[in-house]
């Protein structure tokens, strides 16, 4: 029991770096759009900006499942309904 209690702890520890991540790729993205409207970069950094703010958001996803899944495991270990 313990094993899954610190596991849930790590996975929420991982879950909110990949968010703050992922809000700082989307702030990244939101200063090339600014930039590129003023005139001053590209599209395709523009574009290359994006594709990082995808990359970062699948990673922050895939935290996210796994913190669930181990949340279900959790419960599982604690008594709860195997049925789930």
């Amino acid at each position: 029991m313990s094993d899954a209690l610190a596991g849930q702890l790590s996975l929420k520890k991982q879950t909110l770096q990949a968010a703050a991540s992922f809000d700082t790729a989307r702030e990244q993205y939101r200063m090339a759009e600014a930039t590129r409207d003023a005139g001053q970069i590209s599209n395709e950094a523009v574009l290359q900006k994006n594709n990082e703010l995808l990359a970062v958001r699948q990673q922050m996803l895939d935290a996210r499942l796994k913190y669930l899944i181990q949340g279900i495991k959790l419960f599982s270990v604690l008594g709860g309904d195997n049925s789930i």
